[in-house]
Order: structure tokens, then C-alpha cells, then sequence
């Protein structure tokens, strides 16, 4: 990689329920694959939250809920050894031994090394939950950076995109 745009963040909300629910975050606006410019994600967070009030998410209902990011377009959570996936979070809640929790259960918020490289034109997170909820949300908030590379490595990456897919 020749070169590197100073980190920015951008943020998404997608909704959580019993059914894959999905949001965009196009990079488009970003890159220009012409000139073999890419995304470098540094850094991935979490916020679990109620959509409605914007505070903490609360419920008296047993549940279970998962939001991945992923470098392809399909609609639905993948197996946690696809190599699409960027990075995914967890969410349980059990209220009869007073227990919830979120945690990153992929990567930490930090990727390892330089970041992950991804020349696509859209990043996707899918949620799904064990229960049906209301007004429960996550945010995903992607620290990352436009990159160039070289021909070489934007062509392997690409291939590497559409092979897998």
C-alpha cells in the first residue's frame, strides 16, 4: 500500500428482530476502484441499544441476538469461518439470573495489524435475534480509512471477493 487518507468514521443503525434484518453502508462515495483505491477498516464498535429512547436496551424477555459486518451483499448472517465477515457482535439477555451483556466476539474493536483491506462497493450488517422485540438496535460505527494499492493487490483482493461469493 503507497499511500493512506487520515481515519474517519461512519456510522449505522440497523434494527434487531426475528428475522435477518439488513443495512448498507456504501463506500462507493469513498473510492474510485480506477485508480485501484480501497477502504482499510481500523476499527469496529458495537452500541446495543433501544431505537425508540436511544438509552440502554432493556427487556424481561429471555433473548439472544448476533450483528455481523461483512464485506459482501447477501442478506443473512454467515458462518463465523467466512472469510467475508469483518467482524460481529453479541447480545444476551437473561432476565431470571439478572444477566446481560454485549461483547465483540469476533475481533476486539481493533483490527489486528494495518486493518482489514476491502475494494467492495458496500459493506452489509445483518442482526438477528431469538425473540421478537421491539424499538432494539445496533450501532455499528466503522473507523477506517481509503487506501491505494497497488494493481496487483486491488485485483487479488477483488478476485479473492468473487471468488468466495
Amino acid at each position: 500500500m503507497a499511500s493512506a487518507s487520515k481515519e474517519f468514521t461512519v456510522a449505522q443503525t440497523v434494527g434487531i428482530t426475528n428475522s435477518n434484518t439488513t443495512a448498507l453502508i456504501s463506500l462507493s462515495p469513498y473510492v474510485d476502484p480506477g485508480d485501484n483505491q480501497g477502504i482499510e477498516i481500523m476499527k469496529v464498535d458495537y452500541i446495543f441499544h433501544n431505537t425508540d429512547t436511544l438509552l440502554p436496551f432493556e427487556s424481561t424477555t429471555q433473548f439472544a441476538a448476533a450483528v455481523q459486518l461483512k464485506d459482501n451483499v447477501e442478506g443473512n448472517l454467515i458462518d463465523y469461518e467466512n472469510i467475508h465477515l469483518v467482524s460481529s457482535a453479541g447480545y444476551f439477555n437473561d432476565d431470571e439470573a439478572r444477566m446481560f451483556g454485549g461483547e465483540g466476539d469476533i475481533f476486539p474493536d481493533t483490527l489486528p495489524g494495518s486493518g482489514r483491506a476491502v475494494v467492495n462497493d458496500d459493506l452489509e450488517i445483518v442482526s438477528l435475534c431469538s425473540d421478537s422485540l421491539s424499538d432494539f438496535g445496533c450501532t455499528v460505527r466503522v473507523t477506517m480509512r481509503i487506501i491505494k494499492l497497488t494493481k496487483r493487490n486491488w485485483m487479488q483482493i477483488a478476485l479473492q471477493t468473487v471468488a468466495d461469493n
